[in-house]
């Protein structure tokens, strides 16, 4: 029971916490016009001032594409819309990852495509297609994105950015 009770506070912490990056995400977008180039560093700094400090030494990659290129089809909408691979550095002292995709530059201002929060910290690397499902056993819980569903949306062009935070 203790364990169950420690896990939902848990849950409603990092929950409040992605909230927050969300809505300080939106707050920051609507203020300032920034461009894209700018966006990345931006992004850090409002993470930062709402959750702490993000490891800079967490390198985060995907074998279905690299940083700056476009995204293949079957991860898009216009595809398969399936999860895209990917892997990061363990960063010591975390207890558990979360995973924020966003594109800080969609017509409509930012566009959260997908959250994936408390992931163990023994797991570094999502595959493709994980199920769209609020809870997926052994790995997290994913919350609702920009498209008002549950898991990963993919987008409807070719770039977005990926933000991998830490939560300690």
């Amino acid at each position: 029971m203790l364990q169950l009770v420690r896990t939902s506070v848990i849950a409603i912490a990092v929950i409040l916490i992605i909230i927050a990056i969300i809505v300080g995400l939106m707050f920051y977008r609507s203020t300032y016009e920034e461009k894209v180039t700018q966006t990345t560093g931006d992004i850090d700094a409002i993470v930062r001032s709402l959750v702490g400090n993000i490891p800079k030494n967490i390198e985060v990659s995907s074998n279905a594409f690299t940083q700056g290129s476009t995204i293949p089809i079957m991860y898009t909408c216009d595809g398969e819309d399936l999860t895209p691979p990917l892997r990061w550095s363990s960063v010591e002292g975390a207890k558990y990852y979360a995973v924020i995709v966003v594109d800080p530059d969609a017509p409509k201002g930012i566009f959260i495509h997908w959250i994936i929060y408390n992931i163990p910290n023994s797991i570094t690397s999502l595959k493709a297609n994980i199920r769209k499902e609020q809870v997926v056993h052994g790995l997290g819980f994913q919350s609702l994105n920009d498209f008002g569903k549950v898991g990963y949306g993919g987008p409807c062009h070719n770039n977005i950015y990926m933000f991998v935070y830490v939560f300690i």
